[in-house]
């Protein structure tokens, strides 16, 4: 997956200018990570504990011709989807749901209890490179390990009309044994932003 909104915490042995670290860290890094920004943050700040909530983004796209440009980024599905019925499957997890069928198996021995505060589809921009590039907007305190993957990959087959919306409903329902196999490809995920 993808990070642009990854927060670190790090305990240095003496103190330096946030964007003098910036600069210095980012000399030795990779061009494909970046450190955006630091700032001081109190002793006790936990980048876990202290999270209020996290926005993730899934970028795909059924075009028929996708652009190689983005394929690290995006991911492509093979077949038409129907985007109506994925954004009408997206209003059903707003809210408090049982995740258990849509996380990994280790997940499933926890809490699996969360609240969606905001999931829509909509549509992306990169023009000049791509058209009709759509992603997953979704928001909530917290996510269980590949809920989002998860999730998408259930919203792929409602969208392909493989899985019905009575059976995608009925999937939130705590109890229902219906773990979704197919969890969507890595490559269009995003961690777009976290807040404390």
């Amino acid at each position: 997956m993808h990070a642009s909104g990854q927060v670190l915490k790090i305990i240095l042995p003496k103190e330096i200018i946030p964007d003098q670290l910036v600069m210095g860290m980012n000399s030795k890094l990779p061009p494909d990570i970046r450190v955006v920004s630091a700032e001081f943050v109190d002793k006790k700040f936990n980048v876990n504990r202290d999270t209020k909530s996290k926005e993730y983004h899934y970028y795909f796209t059924d075009n028929k011709s996708p652009n190689a440009i983005l394929s690290e980024i995006i991911c492509y599905i093979p077949r038409t989807l129907n985007i109506e019925l994925i954004e009408k499957a997206c209003e059903l997890l707003l809210g408090e749901h049982d995740f258990a069928n849509f996380c990994a198996e280790s997940s499933r021995e926890m809490n699996t209890i969360r609240n969606i505060t905001y999931c829509s589809i909509e549509k992306a921009s990169f023009a000049p490179f791509s058209s009709e590039v759509y992603f997953l907007n979704i928001q909530a305190a917290g996510f269980l390990k590949y809920m989002v993957r998860y999730i998408m990959g259930a919203l792929i087959e409602v969208g392909q009309e493989k899985l019905s919306f009575k059976d995608f409903k009925n999937s939130l329902t705590p109890g229902t044994h219906s773990h979704f196999k197919k969890k969507a490809p890595a490559v269009g995920l995003h961690l777009i932003k976290i807040n404390y």
